[in-house]
């Protein structure tokens, strides 16, 4: 019977790996075991999709962050890549955070716009920094 031995702090830094176990077998030198492990942080949803934009009309949104360890953490700081986002409310609640976004699309650069993109950051102190992309597609007139 083995009784693996795991470092939390170490696996958190992976999204995974494997297990080799050497053999006397003379069909087989070794095994593995390949394993994956859980993300420290969920952000839900991950990704914002928006349809038929208009061009004038902000959006809103929400966005949580979770501690998939049960942990207690502070925000640091929230920004966007190109100032499109906004954060209008943001929640502490245990292990997990949400925030209210308004996204602003911006002035189109074409006669015909279709498409415009940003990102939205969560820096958790003194740890990573977490991305929701945002992909906006405008009305059609």
């Amino acid at each position: 019977m083995l009784e693996p031995r795991l470092d939390p702090a170490k696996l958190r830094k992976g999204q995974g790996g494997r297990v080799e176990i050497g053999l006397t077998h003379p069909e087989s030198k070794s095994i593995q075991i390949p394993f994956s492990i859980l993300a420290k942080y969920n952000v839900s949803p991950p990704t914002i999709v928006l349809l038929n934009v208009p061009v004038d009309e902000v959006q809103k949104r929400q966005v949580w962050v979770l501690n998939n360890y049960n942990e207690e953490f502070e925000v640091e700081s929230t920004s966007s890549k190109s100032g499109q986002i906004k954060v209008v409310k943001q929640v502490k609640q245990g292990n997990r955070y949400s925030f209210d976004l308004e996204i602003t699309p911006p002035a189109p650069e074409t006669a015909r716009p279709t498409i415009f993109r940003d990102e939205f950051y969560v820096k958790v102190k003194g740890d990573e920094t977490l991305t929701v992309f945002v992909t906006g597609f405008y009305q059609r007139k």
